[in-house]
């Protein structure tokens, strides 16, 4: 509780921001340290607070044409405006997207839904210059338009609707701890190894040079299903030797498919 009021403190489940703060922010007593108060947490605490649900890959309606959009160009306010933009003016709607800055690069990826009888217009709107169909099916080129998106690179790749397979398995899977070269490739091993396939799978780093934890941190969390019964048994084994080898907590919740 906060010494001079009757708000409690609660602590962010967020990866880079694991401290505790006042609901209100109002709160007259002690603040909140500002230098990490959990630098010490183990691998396994820090697995239990960072933890998130991550959601199965969006339902495709048959009614509309799906496109997988990506777009990269140099880093500067106004760029995603620009591309939502037009997405807007389409009749776009945008189920799931990833944006994110690496140097001087800004890169988009995401999944897009439009009519049908917009498609053509889509296409035109992003890339002022003809977009040019290349070999795999998907559309690209390099926008010459002024403004924001000159010289960004566009590639669009429409996505034909399948009916999904039965689901025996479906679980959830996250995996956190100090940063050490092939944490992935040892996780998706032992999952390919299952048969088992990845639907979502999201990472994060934590970069913790500038704090009293000198390891960066890494995070994973990812959706795993199956058309049969994998060996449960012999997974979460698996996953313990994961634990055992890296020094990291790996965790797994089966999800009732009998409910989905």
């Amino acid at each position: 509780m906060c010494a001079s009021c009757a708000w409690p403190h609660v602590v962010s489940t967020t990866p880079r921001a694991i401290a505790p703060t006042c609901v209100t922010g109002e709160c007259n007593g002690p603040k909140a340290p500002e230098k990490e108060v959990y630098a010490a947490v183990d691998a396994e605490t820090l697995e239990l607070v960072s933890r998130s649900k991550i959601n199965p890959p969006p339902l495709i309606d048959h009614s509309r044409t799906h496109l997988l959009l990506v777009m990269r160009g140099t880093d500067q306010p106004g760029f995603v405006r620009a591309v939502t933009k037009r997405l807007y003016e389409r009749s776009c709607t945008i189920t799931t997207s990833k944006m994110i800055k690496l140097g001087q690069e800004f890169t988009i990826i995401m999944h897009v839904s439009c009519p049908p009888a917009e498609l053509e217009q889509l296409r035109s709107s992003l890339c002022s210059r003809r977009l040019q169909k290349t070999v795999s099916g998907s559309y690209a080129g390099t926008s010459d338009e002024e403004g924001v998106l000159e010289g960004a690179t566009i590639s669009l790749k429409q996505i034909q609707p399948v009916d999904a397979s039965p689901r025996h398995f479906c679980a959830q899977v996250w995996l956190t701890g100090a940063d050490r070269p092939g944490l992935l490739y040892h996780l998706t091993d032992i999952l390919a190894e299952q048969h088992l396939n990845i639907e979502h799978l999201q990472t994060e780093l934590d970069e913790m040079a500038h704090s009293k934890r000198q390891e960066d941190v890494f995070y994973l969390s990812c959706l795993i299903t199956s058309e049969h019964q994998p060996d449960v048994g012999k997974l979460r084994i698996g996953l313990r030797k994961i634990e055992q080898d890296h020094g990291v907590a790996c965790s797994m919740d089966i999800v009732d498919v009998s409910r989905s």
